[in-house]
Order: C-alpha cells, then sequence, then structure tokens
C-alpha cells in the first residue's frame, strides 16, 4: 500500500473529526454531487423530497427528452414514491445513450441519473441500499489499496449505513427528513472495527504466504520466535527456529493449529456481549477524603468492562409496544428503530423531538428508552443557569459530584444509557457558572464524548455510547453548533384519532402511580368513552388527556349522585 499523507492516522482521525472536504458542508444550502454523497453528504435541505425537486426540475426546461421522460420526471416532482424515482433512473440512463441529445441536456441528465440511486435509498429502498453498499465497498477497497486512508474510512461507514437498511425488517415505513450525519457517526466504531479486522486478515495472509515460501525453500531466513498460545490445555510454543529443523509438514501443522486457535479467539469476541470500558486509568488521580473519595464512589467502573445495552431481539414487537401507547409518534419511531436493526449494542444519534407543548415528547423519549432498556432518566433545563448538573462539580464544594453521563451509568451498571434533557429551548441566559448548553455540545461531539474530563474524579470518561435524546416546543433561540450535532425530528400534536389508545396509555400510568389494581380501575365504559371524546374533541395536550383520565378515575371513586 503506497504511503503518503492520506495513508496517516492523523489523516483518517481528521476525516473523523471534519468530513467536510469530501462530503461537502452541513448546511444543506445545496444540492451535492455524486462524490460528496458518497462520501456522506446529505441532501438539500435535509430532506430528500426538497433535494429530488431541486434536482429534476432544471431537467423539464431542457431540451431534447421524450415525452414520456417529461412526464416522468413531472409526475415524481408531484408525488415523489421509490417506483417513480426508479422509472426516472430508468428512463434517463436510456435518454444518456441517445447520440441525437444536446451537450448541456447530456450532462444534466448524467449528473441527474447517478444519484437517483441515493433518493431511493433515504425513501427506504432495500435493493438501492444493497446497490449502494456494494459500491461503497468497492470504492474503499479501491482507495485501500491506493493508500487513501481517510477517504476509505469514510466510504467504509457509508457502506455500513447502507448495508444495515438494506437488511431493515419494516416494510413501507414513512419517510422522515432530517441531516444524515448523526446516523453516519454512529457507525465510526463499526468502521474502524472493519479496518482492523483487515489489518488482521493480511497478516493472517501473509502468515500464509509465508508458509508457502518455505515450502517451496524459498524463505532462507532466521524464522522469527513464535509467541506461546495458549487456549484451555493447548499449548503451542515455538522457539527460535533455523531453517532446516522442521520438516514441511510441521510447519504446516503449526500453520493450522495458530490459525483454528485465532478463529476460536474470533468467534469468543464476537459472541461476547459488547462492553466498554469507561475508565481506562485513575492510577494517577489523588483520593479525596474519606467521606467524599470519587475514587472509591468510581471503583466499579475503573478499568473494568462496563456492559452496552443491546437492542431487543424483537425490533417488531418493541415497534409494536411503542405504537400502542404512542401513536402519533409513529413516523419518528421507525426512524429511531430502524438502525438498530444490525447494531451490537444500542446506539443512537443525538436527538432533538421539536413540538407544541403537552404532544408527549418527554412521555415518549422516556417510554423508547424504558423499551430498549437504556435506563432513561430526565434532566429538565428550563430555566437552567450553569453547566453543573450535566458537567459535574469540582472537588472543595460541598455539592460535588460526578457529570451526569457517569451518574447515570453508575446508576444503571450500563455504559450506554438514555438521558433526556427535557426543555432545552427553555435554558436560562446566565453564564456565571457556565452553561448547560455548553456541556451538551461537549457530550454529542465524536471526539469530545470519548475523552471527557470528569471534574469530581478529575480524570477522562468514555460518554460516547451515552444516549441522548433532547426535547423543546421550538428551535427558536437553540444554539446552532447545538442543532449541528443531533437529528431534529420535529412531533405534531395528537388528534382525536389517537384518543383510545393514548388514553388506555395514561390509564395504564396513573394505576401504577397509584397503586391500583386494574380489576380496580378497569377499562373506561362506552359512557366514559362519550365524555372523554366531548371534552377532548381536537386532540392537543397529553397533559389535560390525563386530567381528564384522573377525572373519570375520581367520579368512579365517587360514585353517582343522588
Amino acid at each position: 500500500m503506497p504511503k503518503h499523507a492520506s495513508s496517516t492516522a492523523a489523516a483518517v482521525r481528521a476525516a473523523i473529526l471534519d468530513p467536510r472536504p469530501f462530503a461537502g458542508p452541513r448546511d444543506g444550502q445545496d444540492t451535492r454531487t455524486r462524490v460528496q454523497l458518497l462520501y456522506g453528504g446529505g441532501m438539500y435541505n435535509h430532506d430528500a423530497f426538497a433535494d429530488l425537486h431541486a434536482r429534476l426540475t432544471p431537467l423539464l426546461g431542457s431540451v431534447g427528452l421524450r415525452d414520456r421522460t417529461y412526464t416522468a420526471i413531472a409526475d415524481t416532482i408531484e408525488n415523489p414514491t421509490v417506483n417513480r424515482v426508479a422509472d426516472v433512473e430508468r428512463r434517463l440512463r436510456g435518454e444518456a445513450l441517445r447520440a441525437s441529445l444536446p451537450v448541456t441536456t447530456l450532462a444534466l441528465v448524467r449528473d441527474v441519473a447517478g444519484v437517483l440511486v441515493f433518493h431511493q435509498a433515504e425513501l427506504g429502498c432495500e435493493v438501492a441500499s444493497a446497490r449502494l453498499a456494494a459500491e461503497l465497498l468497492s470504492c474503499a477497497a479501491a482507495q485501500v489499496r491506493a493508500g487513501m486512508l481517510d477517504r476509505a474510512f469514510l466510504m467504509i461507514r457509508h457502506a455500513l449505513l447502507r448495508a444495515e437498511d438494506a437488511q431493515c425488517p419494516f416494510q413501507d415505513v414513512p419517510y422522515v427528513p432530517g441531516p444524515s450525519f448523526p446516523r453516519l457517526e454512529t457507525f465510526d466504531v463499526e468502521a474502524a472495527a472493519w479496518i482492523q479486522a483487515w489489518t488482521t486478515i493480511g497478516s493472517a495472509v501473509r502468515m500464509v504466504e509465508d508458509e508457502d515460501a518455505i515450502l517451496r525453500g524459498g524463505a532462507g531466513q532466521q524464522a522469527a520466535p513464535v509467541e506461546p498460545v495458549q487456549d484451555g490445555d493447548l499449548l503451542l510454543d515455538l522457539p527460535d527456529v533455523a531453517p532446516g529443523e522442521l520438516s514441511a509438514e510441521e510447519i504446516m501443522a503449526v500453520g493450522r493449529a495458530r490459525r483454528i486457535l485465532d478463529e476460536g479467539a474470533a468467534r469468543r469476541a464476537a459472541a461476547a456481549p459488547p462492553s466498554l470500558v469507561v475508565i481506562r486509568d485513575a492510577s494517577y488521580v489523588q483520593a479525596g477524603r474519606k467521606d467524599g473519595d470519587p475514587v472509591k464512589e468510581a471503583a466499579a467502573l475503573i478499568g473494568k468492562p462496563t456492559p452496552l445495552a443491546v437492542p431487543p431481539a424483537d425490533l417488531a414487537a418493541a415497534r409494536g409496544e411503542l405504537m400502542g401507547e404512542l401513536p402519533q409518534f409513529e413516523p419518528i419511531i421507525d426512524r429511531i428503530l430502524r438502525p438498530l436493526a444490525g447494531q451490537r449494542s444500542t446506539r443512537l444519534p443525538p436527538i432533538v423531538l421539536v413540538g407544541p407543548p403537552g404532544c408527549g415528547k418527554t412521555r415518549a423519549a422516556r417510554r423508547l428508552g424504558e423499551v430498549l432498556r437504556l435506563s432513561p432518566s430526565v434532566y429538565s433545563m428550563g430555566g437552567a443557569n450553569d453547566s453543573l448538573v450535566l458537567g459535574g462539580v469540582s472537588r472543595g464544594w460541598s455539592t460535588a459530584m460526578f457529570c451526569a453521563p457517569f451518574r447515570e451509568m453508575l446508576r444503571a451498571g450500563i455504559a450506554n444509557p438514555l438521558i433526556i434533557p427535557d426543555e432545552i429551548d427553555k435554558v436560562g441566559t446566565s453564564r456565571q457558572n457556565g452553561s448547560p448548553i455548553d456541556v451538551l455540545i461537549q457530550l454529542t461531539g465524536v471526539e469530545s464524548s470519548a475523552r471527557y474530563r470528569d471534574p469530581y474524579l478529575q480524570a477522562d470518561i468514555d460518554a460516547s455510547h451515552v444516549n441522548w435524546i433532547m426535547t423543546a416546543n421550538s428551535l427558536d433561540g437553540v444554539n446552532a453548533a447545538l442543532l449541528d450535532r443531533c437529528l431534529v425530528l420535529h412531533v405534531d400534536a395528537p388528534g382525536p384519532e389517537h384518543l383510545r389508545p393514548l388514553a388506555l396509555s395514561i390509564l395504564a400510568e396513573v394505576r401504577r402511580d397509584r397503586g391500583l389494581d386494574e380489576r380496580w380501575a378497569p377499562a373506561f365504559d362506552e359512557t366514559e368513552w362519550a365524555a372523554l371524546a366531548r371534552h377532548w374533541p381536537r386532540g392537543g395536550s397529553l397533559r389535560a388527556l390525563r386530567r381528564l383520565v384522573e377525572i373519570a378515575l375520581d367520579a368512579r371513586e365517587a360514585g353517582p349522585r343522588h
């Protein structure tokens, strides 16, 4: 592999932290070239429909296309579907083969035809996702051979995302617009693992080549000492061996034994539950007082692998449970669950749920965390004027404490809990003790979250796997740098058609809160349903619906009036 600037670790690191030199800006203000899209560039306005409209509209003003092609383009602009986009792609590729097509039209046709596969994949086409995964992997292999590892990393990351989408278990999932880079960044660890695996495979291939060279008598070199390898009762220990001391059959037997051991170790590693060492070393940390020693308090996570919560084995069942309680969140639930199909551990991109007051954003985030077994916790940001609750408090203060991610890891016993900062649009403006938004920016960044300095422990922790779902009533005034790191999903207020599933879900919550058995608080009868529908005619706030549910239960206990 050639050695140049693109093959260094620093170049790969730079591409991870800032892929914009290859993928283009993240502002969504313009369409991206096909090459930029391959590197992970986003759609115009972060919306596949808007991007499709921007690319297809100029074709209507071009000359030389067949009438059926114009008709297909116009129909797709008016009502874009996977089948229509695929039909336009097929027609444009046919038009590009016509010698009579004007040069300007030909260039536009080729450009648009080359990117429509991305729109099909974004709209949920498994075949298009598989096409992209194959092309991306082929490009990545070529870049590895050329030594351009920074570009190869971005291609591999994108290939993994598309390969996962190609195996999506959900059908007819509504498309939800949003930036693509938060999802791509969740594949950083998997892409790094692939590159590391290729390195190991390359070493194994060289071992086989060396063995073949020895058999052909072409090595002629003093063999390097082989490290002892132990697996249970099997010990393989080879001292320095000079040429001729081992027969060809013995050398091949040794090679086969080592490969068997390596394969067994790889299988055990793949089968082991995923985990993360949150704090690798705290030996340099000074111990605290007896009544407040952070090293002792954090001992459970120092230098030890902490389990990572894994996606539910049956994602369809998890989706059904959430849909039964949160019917108005159907597109958002699908958008969040869909990427989990191929993940070893549950890792969501930072998410901001935006919607009117009372539409159920916090409740939905909490229930999502419970169904995914992420042990969710809610932090109210309304009026918060300092960074201490999220960022932690250093030693020397009576309120000294770990940062929020580390506290939640200790509480939940997993390295990827869900933290829900509620109402981030209402954070206070005072910066006397720092801003919680600044802490969120650090903790949602790929690089900064992996090495976050906890002020109480005075050591770096790896909070890169912590999941974040924030809520806001409006994006006005929310820090742009924070939004740039997040997947923003807009929530509509529930309508009257959602009354029954929502009321039953709230009834179950009220039962739990009041310690009532289902036999003493059964489902509503038709008279009660009619009363609920009469007082919640246009849908709206779930807080108002909960009050109505509680009033209905209280009316049961009060009994009939005479």
